[in-house]
């Protein structure tokens, strides 16, 4: 039993960061209570002290693999080594509008973490009008989009969104150019599509068929918001709700040439997208190019949503030698 679950442990790591997002089963696993793996370990440990303890070595590993490649833990190693708080503060998060009750409340709260930049999905006017009460914020609206920034915005672009049948569509971003006390700083907020209208037909015995064509909707998603994002070659920062987690072949793909500030830095898990039984890591900030480097990203408080927000620090490359 205890080489079998260790079997098993590689099993399905090598299944979520192989075939996760690109078929069905791995893809349901992928977006899954995955802790659920972890749970013969403590059995399979006490079975083995008792009757032999050196089986305690397979169940040992085969915890730490569920814990770090297929559960997502991180130690945040690279963190350790960072000595200056950074020299901008961004936070996304997913305010969930339509169920948020404490809407009024947020955008102080939010001030509060004493981010330079905050970019929000699912929001409302409501949230733009108590953001725009604090003093020394700007905030803004563009669709289902919205930004709170200290600095002056030079421009705004967004993407045009293509919508599919019953999957939603290629996903929202807006394109903010700040003007930032370390220089030009060109920001994208996203939301891209969710796999839950893929997954909520299997729940009720209906066709794998949807998740299929969910999974190619997001991949094209993915593939047309990185190329608008990227389009003019700059150094930039994207931050959002991507709806993908970092083992999916789909963020592989399309978003592995930025760094990931919670994968660089992060500690533990990271969980932003809070369920009651299971959490996933589906919110990210990403730096791309070599003008930003990150030295810390935590998950905030909770603020009503079924999100954390994501607060990262990051240092702009060279800025010390500047100084």
């Amino acid at each position: 039993m205890a080489w079998g679950y260790l079997a098993m442990a590689v099993a399905a790591a090598i299944t979520i960061w192989g075939l996760g997002d690109r078929s069905v089963l791995p893809t349901t696993l992928l977006y899954g209570p995955r802790w659920v793996l972890l749970v013969p370990a403590a059995p399979l440990a006490l079975l083995g002290l008792m009757v032999m303890p050196k089986l305690l070595g397979p169940v040992t590993l085969s915890a730490l693999l569920i814990l770090g490649p297929v559960m997502g833990g991180r130690t945040g190693w690279r963190g350790w080594f960072a000595a200056d708080p950074g020299d901008l503060r961004v936070v996304t998060f997913n305010l969930d509008a339509s169920q948020n009750p404490i809407i009024p409340q947020v955008p102080a709260e939010l001030a509060a973490l004493q981010p330079d930049i905050i970019v929000v999905q699912e929001c409302s006017d409501e949230f733009v009008n108590a953001a725009g009460s604090l003093p020394g914020w700007l905030a803004r609206r563009d669709g289902s989009l919205c930004l709170m920034t200290r600095f002056r915005v030079d421009s705004v672009e967004e993407m045009e969104t293509v919508r599919t049948r019953d999957q939603g569509g290629t996903g929202n971003a807006v394109r903010y150019r700040l003007d930032s006390p370390q220089g030009a700083l060109t920001v994208v907020n996203v939301h891209l599509e969710t796999p839950g209208k893929g997954l909520a037909p299997l729940r009720y015995g209906g066709s794998s068929s949807e998740l299929t064509l969910n999974i190619l909707v997001r991949d094209a998603g993915s593939s047309r918001t990185r190329r608008w994002a990227l389009a003019d070659g700059q150094d930039l920062l994207v931050a959002g709700d991507f709806n993908l987690v970092v083992e999916s072949a789909i963020y592989r793909d399309h978003w592995s040439g930025c760094t990931n500030a919670f994968s660089r830095v992060g500690r533990g898990f990271g969980y932003t997208r809070v369920l009651k039984r299971f959490s996933a890591r589906i919110d990210h900030v990403l730096s791309c190019g070599t003008g930003w480097t990150p030295v810390r990203a935590v998950v905030g408080p909770d603020l009503g949503s079924d999100h954390r927000p994501m607060v990262v620090d990051l240092r702009r490359r060279g800025q010390r030698e500047v100084r």
